[in-house]
């Protein structure tokens, strides 16, 4: 039909996400509250659609579901007046899901929480209440004398917001993620081994937002000091094999497997400069191998850890290894 046409696969790819979300929680004795979900949608990554074109999209998920003998949410009955290609689309995007972790994440969902929301998971959780959740690898909420995991903070304000978990594969934690900037935004304190994140890091959450205020201020004053103040951190690194990261430089073969594009430069000893880039970051359980780990110009680098579209590049990446 004329309605499916105009749907994009990144459209018709968040709808899928957002709806077995849906059914993963109703499977696990949740009921989701269906019309946050959509309000979040449509905030997010549907931000041209209606609320009710939302629903009849959901119902035809239902219906390629339901013709494939699997359960449905309830609550989307199927409706079958969907288009064969589009039918097919959606049963590939299904299949994908199903078959790989990378697929399932939703910032979008993150991005809906209401600070509060976030703040008082955290209150919940440091007076003791019980959340089984995945524990955390590299960093912590300090809050009210407890040590939090991150992802179970945000884990947990989906439950009281959405009436249903964000599970640990529906997002990433880390500095530059959406997780750590609703942490933040929140009033929670994010820290790392027992040191406190660096909010004043070039790249922080907290640092870009001063610097985005800043551009629109209108007060005049000269800006910086001669004498700055110096900060003590503590860097936590994980030992990287080296084999590794010469197997993927040879797959690379000088060029960003992101952009395509050569090397930027040689080495002294006349290598190609490349950096390599591990797919699901080492901090959150990813392994040191060649299949998560991919060549990258020092740009492209940048982009997946700071970008705004992350999440897209993660499943470019993820397509690259693949191949």
């Amino acid at each position: 039909t004329m309605a499916d046409l105009d749907w994009s696969k990144k459209e018709l790819d968040a709808s899928v996400r957002a709806y077995l979300w849906m059914l993963k929680c109703e499977e696990t004795g949740y009921t989701p509250i269906k019309a946050k979900v959509r309000r979040a949608m449509v905030a997010g990554p549907l931000g041209d659609r209606s609320d009710k074109s939302l629903e009849y999209r959901f119902q035809n998920i239902s219906s390629v579901l339901h013709k494939r003998g699997r359960s449905f949410v309830r609550g989307y009955k199927p409706m079958s007046n969907v288009g064969a290609s589009v039918d097919r689309e959606l049963a590939a995007i299904i299949t994908n899901y199903d078959e790989k972790k990378p697929m399932r994440r939703m910032d979008w969902l993150l991005d809906a929480l209401p600070d509060e929301v976030v703040y008082e998971a955290a209150e919940q959780l440091s007076h003791g209440r019980e959340f089984d959740y995945p524990p955390s690898v590299d960093y912590v909420v300090k809050h009210n004398g407890k040590d939090l995991p991150p992802k179970k903070v945000i884990g947990l304000a989906g439950v009281l917001y959405y009436n249903g978990p964000l599970y640990s594969e529906n997002f990433s934690a880390g500095l530059g993620t959406v997780c750590f900037r609703k942490l933040e935004q929140s009033g929670l304190q994010i820290a790392n081994k027992g040191v406190s994140v660096d909010l004043f890091a070039p790249e922080s959450e907290g640092f870009r937002q001063k610097v985005t205020a800043g551009k629109s201020s209108k007060e005049n004053r000269e800006a910086g000091s001669d004498n700055p103040d110096r900060r003590e951190t503590i860097v936590v690194q994980f030992k990287r094999d080296p084999k590794v990261v010469s197997d993927v430089e040879e797959r690379a073969n000088g060029k960003c497997e992101l952009c395509g594009r050569k090397a930027p430069f040689k080495r002294p000893n006349e290598e190609t400069f490349l950096e390599v880039h591990h797919i699901k970051p080492l901090a959150e359980g990813g392994a040191d191998k060649v299949r998560n780990a991919v060549g990258l110009c020092p740009n492209c680098h940048r982009e997946c850890h700071y970008g705004g579209i992350r999440e897209v590049l993660f499943e470019k990446l993820v397509s690259v290894v693949q191949r």
